[in-house]
């Protein structure tokens, strides 16, 4: 159920091992696009042109049949427009640490009760940040903000299909202008053609608070918007899969640099050992 991974859905790792899987690496190749925001009139207006490209590298492993961890460190690109001028950016990104708990499991789908688990993780402000150099902006890798964050996942199979729900909170911390927390709810549906084709649709929802800005908080600066997403995953054998997921997100009130209108794809690729 990793469909939501990298740019559109809640959630945090695009890695999740299987029963008995002891170690997973992966890649994520994406590109996003802003085309609009909020104006003043709430409508979605053209917006300037933003255009994140990023390699996202990670790795997961089990430390207990109901524990395991997982860290990401993106290689980001950034192409950015201040008005007539237009500059980019190339570096590390904000790196992901995270922990995941399955409390319960549904071993068999005769059973009534879901599949459980808990996620918990920090995204560290390893990546730059949009800076004024010699008058002129340059773009960042990075938001500057530690951002810690817990999930609660459920995931029910039924049949060939397999549901999945998804609510999530992210706290945003630094000691300069940081985003309002986040909230965020996704709901997946996933149907398995056969034992290695799959493909999952479904939708999250984001809910963001208002901004803080040179220490005072920016009133209206929050924002909410909802993302469709779908993603076919293939597997090549027991221990290879490659997945494409295309995000498709628009906001729903307010102005902020939480909620643009973006469009994304990306290309996944997982290796699991046993």
């Amino acid at each position: 159920m990793a469909a939501a991974c990298c740019l559109g859905g809640s959630s945090k790792s695009f890695l999740s091992l299987q029963r008995l899987q002891k170690y997973e690496f992966g890649t994520a190749l994406s590109y996003k696009e802003d085309y609009g925001h909020f104006g003043s009139a709430g409508l979605i207006e053209p917006g300037e042109i933003h255009r994140t490209f990023q390699m996202m590298m990670g790795g997961a492993t089990r430390l207990h049949p109901d524990w395991q961890i997982h860290a990401f460190a993106p290689l980001v690109s950034q192409f950015k427009s201040y008005g007539a001028r237009q500059d980019s950016s190339l570096g590390l990104g904000d790196v992901m640490l995270g922990v995941e708990w399955t409390a319960l499991e549904a071993l068999f789908t005769s059973d009534w009760y879901p599949t459980v688990r808990v996620q918990t993780g920090l995204k560290l402000p390893t990546g730059s940040v949009e800076k004024k150099i010699g008058g002129t902006w340059t773009p960042g890798t990075g938001n500057g903000m530690w951002e810690p964050y817990a999930s609660l996942a459920f995931e029910k199979k039924l049949g060939q299909f397999t549901l999945g729900l998804r609510g999530g909170f992210t706290g945003r911390f630094s000691s300069g202008d940081k985003l309002g927390p986040q909230l965020d709810l996704s709901e997946t549906v996933a149907y398995n053609f056969t034992p290695r084709f799959s493909l999952a649709v479904g939708s999250t929802q984001w809910w963001n608070g208002n901004s803080n800005v040179s220490g005072k908080t920016i009133a209206d600066s929050g924002g909410s918007a909802i993302t469709a997403f779908v993603q076919p995953t293939y597997f090549l054998d027991r221990t290879w899969s490659v997945s494409l997921a295309a995000d498709f997100s628009v906001p729903q009130n307010g102005w902020s640099r939480n909620t643009p209108a973006t469009q994304s794809v990306s290309l996944i690729t997982r290796y699991g050992l046993f």
